[in-house]
């Protein structure tokens, strides 16, 4: 390849990633509904609920890990909205016995619909991550009515 067409694509492909640097800082803001860490073994978890644009109806929770390796994201219908707190405990925490590094698992409950519960999973080492959230059974919301 010459260097006249190096220089061509070069000077391309700077202006397409200018272009498309520019399209994000051009974004509008949201804020979130709730924002919040969840309280887990090496480092908290942030954690950003938010109202979808296109369906107000649901909200969609954001988990992100602080040191920034790994995020998930569940959306959920809105529901019976939980209080604010800038720490929430898991509702449940546990390590699962795995073969390479054992796997944490933190289960909690959104803030935007209290009747479903979210399940983290991250590996030990930080590098991984997921997340989903259910409807929670029939008698954990009867056993959380009866504690309210």
């Amino acid at each position: 390849m010459n260097n006249s067409l190096k220089l061509v694509l070069a000077a391309s492909f700077s202006i397409i990633l200018t272009g498309c640097f520019s399209e994000t800082n051009n974004l509008p803001d949201q804020k979130p509904d709730y924002a919040y860490e969840l309280d887990t073994w090496q480092e908290n978890s942030e954690i950003y609920e938010f109202t979808m644009k296109a369906n107000p109806e649901k909200a969609c929770v954001m988990l992100m890990l602080d040191s920034g390796k790994d995020m998930g994201l569940s959306c959920i219908p809105k529901g019976p909205q939980g209080e604010r707190k800038s720490l929430l405990p898991a509702d449940y925490a546990y390590e699962l016995d795995t073969w390479a590094a054992n796997s944490e698992i933190y289960e909690f409950t959104p803030r935007s619909n209290t009747d479903y519960s979210c399940i983290m999973y991250m590996l030990d080492s930080g590098n991984a991550m997921g997340l989903r959230c259910e409807p929670k059974a029939m008698n954990t919301l009867s056993s959380q009515a009866a504690k309210e």
